[in-house]
Order: structure tokens, then C-alpha cells, then sequence
């Protein structure tokens, strides 16, 4: 990140929960530079998916401060994210499993009344997507779980956000599977400058494509580093998450 650039998400101190004995996320900070993907590692139940639903406005913000392209969204909802530029991808399945792919897709641009404009953002939309387009007739729970995971990341970029937030993205996903997922996520990283913070589960997938990592333990931050940073530093990751 150039010195003169500010971050596009600064995240400053944030504790999410209701009541102080009740925080499931306790003093978590972290920053996210325009261009760059970061990821959220950590165990099932250590808060990862918490921090996402908090910026996207489905959890309370109790203390704490967060920042988007130097505007404060503390307390943001998640209609006001996505006209911002925020978009979600959900841990749980979150398609329409009797509608067609396509379908799928048009319900992303509900609130879009130019019906040639629709079809032209989907078509654009899928040339980063070519496992679906040869699918679109099709019942979306006729895909597999990795297809069903790239229709739920399409259909949130008809949004056109800058930030892309991805919870476990590998998620019960076999193996080749995942990297399906992670060459799309990196991709569209690469060629058209979205910005992603995700969690991951998998330390080593996580790490694989991010920018910078962050470690989270019992709702805490406990370690990061960029990716060359956390590939030489696998003491702190098998003290941490036991890899």
C-alpha cells in the first residue's frame, strides 16, 4: 500500500455482541488496502463469520469503529452495504434450489427495471464464470457444492461492489473442488480490482491468495503478517490453530 493511499476497510477495536459478558468478537482490529485480498483465519467458533456479519450489518457493533473509503459504517444495514458497495457471500447456502441458474442470477438485479441492462451485467457478469453459463437452464440444486458456491459469489458482483466479504469459502467442499473456488476468487482479485476479506478455515488455502492474514483466537487477533510473512512463520499457526 502506497504511503499516501488510506485503506478502503479499516476496522478499529470492535467488540460484537449485546453486553460485555456476552462479546463474541473482543477489540478486533484490522485494515484492508484497495486492490487486496485478506483473509480471517482461525478455528470453527473462534468469531470469524461474526466480524463479516457485523460489517455487512447483521450484528451489532457494540464498541468500536469502522471505516469504508474514509466513511464510517459502524452501524451500517445491509441494504445501505450493498448500495455502498459492500456486498456478502453467506458460510450457509443462500440460492433458490428450484429456480434455474439463471434465475438465481436475475434475482441478484431485483431492483433493476431495464430488463436489456439485466441481461447484459449477467452476461458480463459470467465471462468469469464459464462452469456456469453452460448450466443456466439448469436447477441451481442440480450443481455441485462448488458450482453452488461461484453462483452465490456471481450473483452478489451484479451488485458491482468494491469489497466482496466470503465466509469459508472451501466450506464442505472436496479438495479439487476448492481450488476451483479460490482461482475464481483470485481472478476476478486480479483482473478486476476487488477488494476481499474472507475467512477460511483452512489455513493454508486461506493464506494461499491473500494479501495479508490475520490469526483470530477466542474473538481476538493474535498474530498477522502478510502471506510470506505467515508461509515462513508456521510456529505461530501450529501454537495457534494446531497445523
Amino acid at each position: 500500500m502506497k504511503l499516501d493511499q488510506r485503506p478502503l476497510l479499516e476496522i478499529h477495536n470492535i467488540y460484537v455482541g449485546y453486553a460485555p459478558e456476552d462479546d463474541v468478537i473482543r477489540g478486533v482490529s484490522l485494515d484492508l488496502s484497495p486492490g487486496h485480498i485478506a483473509s480471517v483465519l482461525g478455528h470453527h467458533g473462534s468469531g470469524k463469520s461474526t466480524i463479516l456479519k457485523a460489517l455487512f450489518g447483521v450484528h451489532p457493533i457494540r464498541d468500536g469503529r469502522v471505516l469504508y473509503n474514509d466513511r464510517e459504517i459502524t452501524h451500517i444495514k445491509p441494504q445501505s452495504a450493498l448500495k455502498v458497495g459492500i456486498a456478502y457471500v453467506a458460510q450457509d447456502r443462500n440460492i433458490f434450489p428450484y429456480m434455474t441458474v439463471y434465475e438465481n442470477l436475475e434475482v441478484g438485479l431485483y431492483w433493476h427495471h431495464n430488463r436489456r441492462a439485466v441481461r447484459s451485467h449477467i452476461e458480463r457478469t459470467l465471462s468469469y464464470f464459464p462452469t456456469l453459463t453452460v448450466h443456466l437452464k439448469s436447477r441451481a440444486r442440480t450443481l455441485t457444492g462448488a458450482e453452488q458456491r461461484l453462483l452465490e459469489i456471481a450473483r452478489a458482483l451484479l451488485w458491482e461492489p468494491r469489497l466482496l466479504l466470503i465466509d469459508e469459502p472451501s466450506l464442505n467442499l472436496q479438495a479439487d473442488m476448492r481450488q476451483k473456488v479460490f482461482h475464481t476468487i483470485q481472478r476476478l482479485n486480479q483482473e478486476t480490482g476487488l477488494s476481499v476479506l474472507m475467512t477460511e478455515q483452512n489455513t493454508h488455502l486461506g493464506i494461499s491468495i491473500c494479501h495479508r492474514g490475520y490469526l483470530l483466537h477466542n474473538g481476538r487477533i493474535i498474530y498477522e503478517g502478510t502471506r510470506d510473512e505467515l508461509t515462513n512463520n508456521r510456529s505461530v499457526i501450529r501454537t495457534v490453530l494446531g497445523e
